[in-house]
């Protein structure tokens, strides 16, 4: 017998709590999960949290993986920024902490950078610049 209409998620509901759980924000959630531009997934995204279908099973998985030994994402970014400014870091060190933490926060878009700008990069993000323009 089918499930009554409601009762079932989609693979992309069930996409979307899966990221939620893994910290990325709603919006980000919903745009990885539909595979959306940033401003539909901004546009749409509160609608998740509008289904009771999808928060019921948003909070029985967040119950069920809860674990006591488990890091949250402020924690990890924390260690990744720490491996990052530890003075007397190799360069090689900081740019996998990094690269790290871009791929956590979806912030992983390829950017070209000159070699000669790599010393540079590496002393900024040892004073914790971004790099960007403004």
């Amino acid at each position: 017998m089918k499930p009554p209409k409601g009762e079932t998620l989609t693979a992309k509901q069930l996409a979307w709590i899966k990221h939620v759980l893994n910290d990325l924000s709603d919006w980000r959630a919903y745009q990885i999960a539909y595979g959306c531009t940033e401003l539909n997934a901004k546009k749409h995204a509160y609608t998740m949290r509008n289904k009771p279908e999808v928060i019921k099973e948003l909070v029985k998985q967040r119950e069920a993986s809860f674990s006591g030994d488990s890091m949250g994402r402020k924690e990890k970014e924390a260690i990744l920024a720490g491996i990052a400014r530890r003075k007397g870091a190799k360069d090689s060190d900081i740019i996998r902490a990094t690269n790290e933490h871009n791929r956590m926060t979806g912030d992983h878009e390829a950017v070209k950078v000159e070699i000669s700008e790599v010393g540079s990069l590496v002393e900024m993000l040892r004073n914790g610049q971004s790099g960007e323009s403004s």
